[in-house]
């Protein structure tokens, strides 16, 4: 298997961004706030932090649906814009729901965030496809989906691993002092951009040809039916 180059990596990170600029702004919003709040340990205070932050982690998969909805259906670059303007003036509308003091506010305030947040994945999964009965193509756009974000995971996994372990040697055997925090915001970091970036990045460009693919991996041929399809009965 011939490994990517950086040029190629590059490539990619670019081509990504220009097809998706709102989603990785949400991301780079979302990413600064949380490491705002973690570097001062939470807050003590009211603060706008947790609505930015609730907005920009409910933006990604939002503005992502948008984005290949509009790609897919082919509505041009000024009407793709503007309905992300839209996703993101829905976002503003969220933000301002959320209560600036979270510590004295109800529950239902992170239940509801859980539950938009599971919806709108599910959305991605089915907002480019629905309504167009192109079945072959839904399911090789969600296998490439699930892939892709496996292999994101994976990846952010062993990337965190390795940084965590180079902090904790500069730590233990060069006596620098690196707070406990910093470890949790490396985890957000790689979490917020590099993991949201490279997921974009795997996305396929082309969602009118999946219809017509034919490739099936062995692999995910036998989890559908040996482990898929059992759990469904």
């Amino acid at each position: 298997m011939k490994l990517p180059s950086i040029r190629h990596t590059l490539i990619d990170a670019s081509r990504a961004f220009r097809r998706f600029p709102f989603v990785l702004m949400s991301a780079g919003v979302a990413t600064i706030s949380a490491l705002i709040l973690i570097d001062n340990e939470g807050s003590s205070s009211p603060t706008n932090l947790f609505n930015i932050l609730f907005a920009g982690i409910l933006g990604i998969p939002l503005l992502i649906a948008l984005a290949l909805s509009a790609e897919k259906r082919r509505w041009g670059t000024n009407a793709s814009f503007l309905v992300q303007v839209i996703g993101v003036l829905l976002l503003a509308v969220y933000a301002w729901s959320v209560p600036t003091d979270l510590s004295d506010a109800p529950s239902i305030h992170f239940l509801r965030l859980l539950m938009i947040a599971v919806a709108l994945h599910l959305f991605v999964a089915v907002a480019p496809f629905a309504g167009l009965g192109e079945l072959n193509g839904f399911w090789h756009y969600n296998k490439s989906l699930l892939l892709r974000i496996l292999t994101a995971a994976l990846y952010s996994m062993v990337l965190y691993a390795g940084l965590a372990v180079a902090l904790a040697a500069l730590n233990q055997l060069f006596g620098m002092d690196i707070p406990a925090k910093r470890y949790g915001e490396l985890w957000v970091l790689i979490s917020g951009l590099f993991t949201t970036w490279f997921f974009l990045g795997g996305i396929p460009q082309q969602l009118d040809e999946l219809e017509a693919s034919t490739e099936y991996s062995k692999g995910i041929r036998i989890f559908a039916q040996y482990i898929l399809f059992p759990l469904v009965l």
